[in-house]
């Protein structure tokens, strides 16, 4: 973008009241130290919406705008321009009319690729303005079927008669292809499972594990050995486990992969955990947080002091709803500080720590240490003790904003959790503000939704009987909805996850009931009555408005 067009974006921004002029100083001085541009800017900032920032650029530059999420991608007409053309150009060709092919590009304007592309194709082309991330997003319609390319990468190791080098060469390509894979299939964790007669590989997708592929227990090693290499672990060492770090790069987006080897009876098992830069992009709205939930939390975040808690079991998204939070809370006039095992995404602008037992580096003497240096929130990965617990709770009271995670069932469990480790209830009523109950559910599949009208009788053995009065209210009949299975979703029916959440404001009723020591559920009830959304609730209304299943809101919530 030239200075002209980015001096009519600057304008549009402010007089449309997009933003408000110190966001937009913001967001210059945040794109001259990053290198970046001023929309990736704003975006990153999260002070416009990356749809948004699209159409505004249009408007100055006369194009025709899409958003291929909306508009869906014919895969026959992706395919005529080849996969390595649109990566380079940034260009998707995504339907075709009778006036011409459509495509969309993150520069309309260059005439020379449109011609030479016109050419080629021998039909007119139709272009459009889409957003680098739109277009990278949407770059998996060419993903190919990862058995038929382990199959040819197999096959050409074994047609070379000298295996030395050619098996290292294919080594190579079975690690990356499997985290390019992982990658394009929105896997959180790639699993290397030993057996007696082959390795299996999975892929957590959405929560969910799914079998990949197999590979020959006689490249097993090899293939670990690839993966140590890779992320700095000794390859001599077999018999300890052993944790590290890969950093790697996929289609302009920088992917963090932490790697866990442990040893088993029949070989190494490793598990790659996939952290993408495109996960640092949630908002509080992306993560499924509904209007009034959000309200309240950014109510608790404006406040100078106290805490606010994020519970769940392991894989429910509290990181990344602190993230999101942080996101919110990082400018440039506040201290921000983390105590983190381990540190999931390097956010400019915050100082992360991470643990280190064998430095002595704990949650404890890392918080203690954070308190020293001057912080106006700080975030601690998770309260796992006493003394953790106590110093959370004292820099709460002493000036601070504090987030945090515990793992508890719901809301108001987490009061009595906290009494457990020893902290006085006086302390909790006066430092917390707001207890966030999460979990995670997989969304149904946007490109092949389906609904369907059922009968109760029909749903009575798959829910207690008090959960389907609360689904039915009052109706003989109700429409649920569900994926019919497709490409997008690799004929899952879902494709994503999105939260169901159960926000418990402390307000001065909570407050009385934890200073008399009252239990978690007259605390859940008195919250409740006070009008807070329970997490079955929350679930409830994303099935009835087609975002999920009946069968994952009783997967994942069960009461």
């Amino acid at each position: 973008m030239d200075q002209e067009t980015q001096q009519k974006l600057e304008i549009m921004l402010i007089q449309g009241e997009f933003i408000s002029q110190k966001q937009l100083q913001e967001a210059v001085t945040y794109a001259k130290k990053n290198a970046t541009s001023l929309e990736e800017a704003l975006i990153s900032k999260d002070f416009v919406k990356d749809d948004e920032m699209g159409q505004l650029v249009c408007q100055i530059m006369a194009w025709q705008f899409v958003n291929l999420s909306k508009e869906g991608i014919d895969e026959s007409i992706a395919h005529l321009i080849p996969e390595r053309v649109a990566k380079k150009q940034k260009t998707l060709a995504f339907a075709r009319t009778d006036d011409g092919i459509k495509i969309a590009m993150n520069n309309p304007d260059d005439t020379n690729f449109l011609h030479l592309l016109e050419k080629k194709l021998g039909e007119k082309l139709i272009p459009y303005f889409a957003t680098l991330k739109d277009i990278h997003t949407h770059l998996d319609v060419y993903k190919t079927d990862i058995r038929e390319e382990f199959e040819k990468i197999i096959k050409a190791e074994a047609a070379h008669a000298v295996i030395g080098e050619s098996k290292e060469s294919s080594t190579i390509q079975i690690v990356d292809m499997l985290l390019q894979r992982g990658f394009q299939n929105k896997a959180s964790d790639i699993h290397i499972e030993p057996g007696e007669n082959e390795t299996q590989v999975r892929f957590r997708i959405d929560g969910v594990m799914h079998d990949v592929i197999s590979i020959p227990a006689k490249i097993h090693d090899v293939v670990i050995s690839r993966i140590k290499v890779m992320s700095h672990l000794r390859t001599d060492e077999h018999q300890v486990p052993q944790d590290g770090k890969i950093e790697y790069n996929i289609d302009n987006h920088k992917l963090d992969v932490r790697v866990s080897v442990v040893p088993t009876t029949k070989g190494e098992n490793v598990v790659m955990r996939l952290l993408s830069d495109q996960s640092r992009e949630f908002t509080l709205e992306d993560i499924g947080l509904g209007a009034k939930d959000h309200a309240k939390l950014s109510e608790a975040i404006k406040k100078p002091w106290g805490m606010i808690l994020v519970t769940g079991p392991t894989g429910s998204g509290k990181t990344t709803s602190l993230y999101s939070v942080m996101k919110i809370l990082n400018r440039r006039e506040v201290n921000i500080a983390t105590i983190e095992d381990p540190v999931e995404y390097n956010v400019s602008s915050i100082t992360q720590i991470q643990v280190n037992p064998k430095a002595e580096l704990t949650f404890a003497s890392g918080l203690r240490s954070i308190v020293r240096q001057d912080p106006d929130i700080i975030m601690v990965g998770e309260i796992r003790d006493e003394e953790t617990a106590n110093i959370s709770i004292n820099a709460a009271m002493t000036g601070h904003l504090v987030l945090s995670t515990l793992h508890t069932n719901d809301a108001a469990t987490t009061i009595p959790r906290i009494k457990d480790m020893g902290v006085e209830p006086f302390l909790i009523a006066s430092t917390i503000n707001v207890v966030i109950a999460q979990r995670l559910v997989r969304k149904i599949c946007s490109k092949c939704i389906q609904s369907y009208e059922t009968d109760l009788l029909d749903l009575q053995g798959k829910m207690p009987i008090s959960a389907l009065e609360k689904l039915a209210r009052g109706k003989d009949k109700i429409t649920l909805y569900k994926g019919a299975g497709c490409a997008v979703c690799n004929d899952t029916g879902y494709s994503g996850r999105i939260g169901v959440f159960e926000v418990m404001e402390v307000d001065d009723e909570v407050r009385k009931l934890i200073m008399d020591e009252a239990d978690a559920d007259q605390i859940k009830a008195k919250a409740v009555e006070g009008g807070m959304t329970t997490m079955f609730d929350d679930a409830r209304e994303k099935v009835l408005n087609g975002q999920t299943t009946i069968e994952e809101m009783m997967r994942v919530i069960r009461s």
